[in-house]
């Protein structure tokens, strides 16, 4: 354990300071809430410039996985 320039100190005490502030009490973070999900417009039924400017919004608000599901419609519509 030297080696590797690990030290453990097993001395009565070592390294168990209390570190917490007076006055202040542990507080727990509250869980995430689960996220809501959008109803978004049905895109079949957008043209090809609509799916375009959707997926573009959808990227710039970072909704990945409505931008995959726009991607999906214009690439089924290409083919």
């Amino acid at each position: 354990m030297e080696k590797a320039g690990i030290i453990l100190d097993f001395e009565k005490g070592a390294g168990l300071e209390n570190t917490e502030t007076p006055g202040k009490k542990d507080v727990t973070p509250e869980p995430e809430k689960p996220k809501k999900r959008t109803i978004y417009p049905d895109i079949s039924k957008s043209s090809m410039e609509e799916l375009k400017t959707l997926l573009a919004d959808a990227v710039s608000k970072e909704d990945y996985e409505r931008a995959s599901e726009i991607r999906d419609e214009i690439n089924r519509r290409s083919s």
